[in-house]
């Protein structure tokens, strides 16, 4: 069986397309990242799905686009290592 990892931005605010996403994968068994540039929503968002049993974690996350030669757009989270088991 593969294993489903969703990052999921803008996913800290009680109302919205993000958290609805994260809902919606986390119901379908992915192990959903709920990555918000504010941490304290993230992880709230994250602890009420994990008391409905999803394999949620919240993290704090920063997009910043870098001017390269691919003009790549570079997702940062705060935490090396996540641990969502």
């Amino acid at each position: 069986m593969i294993e489903r990892i969703a990052i999921v931005t803008g996913a800290a605010s009680k109302r919205g397309i993000g958290r609805a996403i994260a809902t919606e994968l986390a119901k379908k068994g992915a192990t959903v990242i709920i990555a918000d540039i504010n941490e304290s929503g993230a992880i709230q968002a994250a602890n009420e799905l994990k008391e409905s049993g999803y394999n949620v974690v919240g993290s704090k996350a920063n997009w910043y686009f870098t001017r390269s030669s691919s003009n790549s757009c570079v997702f940062s989270i705060r935490r090396s290592k996540l641990y969502y088991r």
